[in-house]
């Protein structure tokens, strides 16, 4: 991954760049993206951790940092571990509950906020079998 945004980078950001040049107009682009990218994160994180991850993304030749090297951070820290992720959901679609008063369909809308929460589409007889669970009505396996 690293490389293919650094590729599009020039090798530092303080470098002039000849926007006519198709290569330095593209790499031009990038450079104002990240940049624009990078503020934005800095204004929006009021985690010391997030911050800190912004932090160690600057580079000598990058002083405002390497948006790359973020996401990297984000995505080694905050991304579900696949093995665990269907069984985690699993237990949360549990807890969920339907009273007799209620719509199913309300039932419907918060097993896909569930499924939303853990980037994952859940299948429609899954989605069923929840509710049918939930109203405490018998399904054969």
């Amino acid at each position: 991954m690293e490389d293919t945004f650094d590729k599009e980078l020039p090798p530092q950001q303080d470098l002039v760049l000849d926007v006519t040049a198709k290569t330095q107009a593209i790499q031009g682009d990038a450079h104002k993206a990240t940049a624009k990218v990078m503020h934005v994160l800095v204004l929006g994180f009021k985690n010391p951790a997030l911050v800190n991850t912004i932090a160690t993304s600057k580079l000598a030749e990058w002083p405002v940092g390497k948006l790359w090297r973020v996401w990297k951070m984000f995505h080694n820290r905050y991304a579900p571990d696949d093995s665990t992720l269907e069984m985690a959901m699993e237990n949360e679609l549990i807890k969920l509950k339907l009273k007799k008063t209620k719509d199913p369909m309300d039932l419907d809308d918060r097993i896909a906020g569930v499924a939303v929460r853990y980037g994952y589409i859940a299948e429609e007889n899954k989605k069923y079998k929840t509710i049918f669970v939930q109203a405490n009505i018998f399904i054969p396996e």
